[in-house]
C-alpha cells in the first residue's frame, strides 16, 4: 500500500498552491496527534518531508519568487525544548508576585496604614511626598499617579522587611538546633554521671605502658 493511500490528508495538504511555515507546523502537530503510534508517526513525518521536497522542486521549476521561497523554507521536525526556570528565577518570580499582591492592597489604604505595613515613620513618608510636590494628610489616600511615584520606596521597604524576616528565621532555627543538641547531650549518661550516681569512684588502678 502506497504512502498516498495510507496518508491521504498529507497528500491533500501539499496539493495546495501555497502555505506558510505556521500552517505547515500546525499540520505537522496535527499529524503527530492523529498518529500516536511511533512507527506510523515516523512514516507520516517522512512522507511530509518527501512531499515538501517535491513541492519545493516543483515550485523552483515554475520560477517561484524569492519571497515565496523564503516563506516555504523548511523547518526541521524537532521537538520544542522545554523551558526550564532556575530555582533563583523561580524565587524571584514568587517574590515579585507576593509584593505585587501587597502593593495592590496598600493602594486602597491611607498613608498611616501604609506606613505601618512597611515599617516607616509617617513624618518621614510625608517628607518624601513633599519632595515629589505631593501634599497629603496621614489619614488620606494616594491616587494612582501618586502611588506610582512612591512605589519604588515601598518596594525597597518590603525588600528590607523580607531580609530581616529571613535573618530572624535563620537565627531562630539555629538556636533551636543548638538547644536540641544540648538536650541530647544532657540525656546521655556520661562516665562521671555514673560515678556520681554510684556515690564514689571506688578503687583506681593506674598502669604505666611499657
Amino acid at each position: 500500500m502506497s504512502l498516498i493511500t495510507n496518508f491521504p490528508e498529507i497528500h491533500d495538504f501539499f496539493c495546495k498552491n501555497t502555505f506558510d511555515n505556521n500552517e505547515l507546523n500546525k499540520f505537522i502537530e496535527k499529524i503527530k496527534t492523529i498518529y500516536s503510534d511511533k512507527q506510523i508517526q515516523k512514516s507520516a513525518l517522512e512522507f511530509i518531508k518527501l512531499e515538501l521536497f517535491k513541492f519545493l522542486i516543483e515550485s523552483e521549476s515554475e520560477n517561484v519568487s524569492n519571497s515565496k521561497k523564503e516563506k516555504l523554507e523548511y523547518v526541521p521536525l524537532k521537538k520544542v525544548k522545554k523551558i526550564t526556570i532556575s530555582t533563583k528565577e523561580k524565587l524571584k518570580l514568587e517574590k515579585e508576585k507576593s509584593q505585587s499582591i501587597i502593593l495592590e492592597k496598600l493602594k486602597e489604604e491611607n498613608i498611616n496604614i501604609i506606613c505601618k505595613e512597611v515599617d516607616i515613620k509617617t513624618s518621614y513618608f510625608i517628607t518624601l511626598l513633599k519632595q515629589q510636590n505631593i501634599t497629603k494628610a496621614v489619614d488620606s489616600k494616594l491616587n494612582q499617579t501618586e502611588f506610582e511615584i512612591i512605589k519604588h520606596i515601598l518596594v525597597s521597604k518590603l525588600d528590607r522587611l523580607e531580609r530581616i524576616n529571613k535573618e530572624e528565621t535563620k537565627l531562630l532555627r539555629d538556636r533551636n538546633k543548638k538547644k536540641k543538641i544540648r538536650s541530647l547531650d544532657f540525656d546521655k549518661e556520661t562516665v562521671y554521671t555514673k560515678i556520681s550516681n554510684n556515690k564514689g569512684i571506688g578503687k583506681i588502678i593506674y598502669i604505666r605502658k611499657k
